[in-house]
């Protein structure tokens, strides 16, 4: 029997869902509808074991991909197993192998080849592990990820790091593992930093819990009928997994995708080229920005010094225009002086008293070699030197140009 089609409604679910569902995207219930929709289409699987839980079969991917059902086949999502660490096979854990297969290989997981990661090598035991897993691994009283999940995190831990000191980035040491409230449903987890040079981005490793109904103690019963008002029995118990999930600060994810976990049909180990293919995209980003901060501001600096040369130009200009102005006033002063000292010369001339002569002659002479140093003609001409002017000497010449936070004027008005 053919299937029908998904309407806009339901593709924007399955989109959701193949993300992994993740949180803050779907505010209500009708999503469910939706998924129940796509469920009957062999497109999801919806479980309510826990709390509500759906996944992307084969098909649903197909479906993503090619925009139809793919023909004369029914696929069915596949559940990856672990080996955990006391031999224990459990379903929804991931293989323990250390190197992913070849992208054509693996059946169901197309978002993967588009990873320019090549391998993520996670150890099958920590034999030499960096400062940062030791530093998890010593702090057994503080372990907040349980047994074997834990020495699964650290081998994850330390593969993210060998991958990123193969790049040239350092790995840093965050906050201390939290422990935070049991109502939390990521409540366990690891933190530590790779500083790729651009960015220094947080990653947190963390261990899912399984939702389950909680089934009230008889001390419980009885508080609660003494004070059925203050005492509140809790609906769920959180019980820790298997599962793990690694997530990156979503304030500078941008948009883009932040977080990858355990799925039916995938482990994390999976994922973890795609967790180095964002940290690295992240940074190329970052990279882009500086540089474009970069050009930018040589740019700003160019035209500020720019506009620097203008008003020192305009400085110079105006220092001359000054000299000059005043030359010419010292040459009339001087021209008025000397027709002044002529007719001084007359009176000297005509006095009978040799004394009082001898002192006006003495006036008249400095007065003439006043004239003389005064006059601007009587010495060598030439334009003149321009000294180095000061920050305030150029403030009058820069209020045509903007400060370097902007674009700036340069031309003389």
């Amino acid at each position: 029997m053919a299937r029908e089609p998904v309407n806009e409604r339901q593709l924007e679910v399955l989109r959701w869902i193949a993300d992994e569902c993740p949180d803050g995207v779907m505010t209500d219930q009708t999503h469910k509808l939706s998924a129940a929709a796509l469920k009957s289409r062999r497109l999801v699987k919806v479980s309510k074991r826990g709390g509500w839980h759906a996944e992307i079969t084969d098909d649903g991917q197909y479906y993503l991909n090619h925009g139809e059902y793919p023909e004369g086949q029914q696929r069915t999502s596949r559940k990856a197993s672990h080996a955990g660490e006391n031999g224990a096979v459990t379903a929804t854990s991931p293989s323990p192998t250390a190197t992913l297969p070849p992208a054509d290989q693996r059946e169901g997981t197309s978002d993967l080849q588009k990873s320019t990661c090549p391998e993520v090598n996670v150890p099958r035991r920590l034999t030499r592990p960096h400062p940062i897993v030791l530093g998890l691994q010593d702090a057994k009283k503080d372990w907040v990820i349980t047994a074997p999940a834990s020495n699964r995190a650290l081998r994850i831990i330390q593969a993210l790091i060998t991958t990123a000191q193969r790049r040239g980035w350092t790995a840093e040491s965050s906050l201390r593992a939290h422990v935070y409230p049991a109502q939390d449903w990521f409540r366990r987890k690891y933190e530590f930093v790779i500083n790729t040079g651009e960015t220094r981005e947080k990653v947190t490793v963390l261990q899912e819990n399984d939702r389950q109904r909680h089934e009230p103690s008889q001390r419980e019963l009885a508080e609660k009928e003494r004070s059925p008002h203050w005492t509140r029995i809790p609906e769920y118990d959180y019980i820790p997994s298997q599962r793990l999930k690694i997530e990156l600060d979503a304030w500078t994810s941008r948009g883009k995708r932040n977080t990858w976990a355990d799925r039916e049909r995938w482990s994390l180990e999976d994922r973890l080229p795609q967790v180095i293919d964002e940290i690295a995209s992240r940074s190329e980003t970052e990279k882009d920005r500086r540089l474009e901060r970069e050009r930018e501001e040589a740019g700003r600096q160019r035209s500020w010094q720019l506009a620097v040369e203008t008003a020192k130009a305009r400085f110079a200009e105006a220092h001359r225009a000054k000299v000059l102005v005043r030359q010419a006033d010292d040459w009339r002063q001087a021209q008025e002086l000397r027709t002044y000292l002529g007719a001084m010369a007359l009176i000297v001339d005509g006095m009978t008293d040799a004394e009082e002569a001898a002192r006006s002659r003495e006036w008249l002479e400095w007065g003439r070699r006043y004239a003389e140093s005064l006059d601007p003609l009587s010495r060598r001409l030439a334009i003149p030197d321009v000294p180095e002017p000061t920050g305030e000497a150029l403030m009058p010449f820069l209020q045509g140009s903007e400060r370097p936070s902007s674009p700036l004027k340069t031309s003389v008005e």
